[in-house]
């Protein structure tokens, strides 16, 4: 069995906007004495700006050069596929995303959803990865969603315009 864990809040918290790279260092060198095969590195808060992300994936992979990294990244600050593509420049082959760019967190003031999976597709489709997803299926998909529980909780932008 292949166990996955998440890093929560690795770009800085609403306590704490600051990166300390060592305790990021020190967390992961615990998670994997523990056997996990796959880390999320998350961008809780949305925080992450894509200097930073580049900065601390830099320092992990020079640190765990066999790491395997799923990218958990929101888009609040506007910065969502910025910082993806700053991790693409790294072996990051998952990515969490949500359709529309739905959700968000009650504790976070202002806070969005994950970076929308429409506007990742089209991203990663024009930077040449053709990941083969019919992003027109899934745009129809995210706008009957809209639909159902409203659009107040929708961050995306691509869903509404294919």
């Amino acid at each position: 069995m292949q166990l996955r864990a998440g890093l929560q809040c690795v770009w800085g918290s609403t306590y704490d906007d600051t990166i300390d790279q060592m305790n990021v260092i020190k967390r992961l060198s615990d998670i994997l004495e523990m056997g996990i095969s796959r880390i999320s590195l998350c961008d809780t808060t949305g925080m992450a700006r894509p200097n930073d992300v580049y900065s601390v994936l830099d320092i992990i992979y020079k640190t765990f050069p066999n790491i395997k990294i799923s990218m958990h990244l929101h888009n609040t600050n506007g910065l969502g596929l910025l910082n993806l593509n700053e991790a693409l420049k790294f072996d990051i082959n998952e990515i969490d995303t949500s359709m529309g760019g739905i959700g968000g967190s009650p504790f976070i003031e202002g806070s969005s959803g994950n970076i929308a999976t429409e506007d990742t597709i089209y991203m990663l489709d024009n930077l040449g990865y053709n990941i083969g997803i019919d992003i027109k299926k899934i745009s129809k998909i995210s706008r009957k969603l809209e639909e159902k529980i409203g659009g107040s909780y929708f961050s995306g932008n691509l869903y509404k315009m294919i």
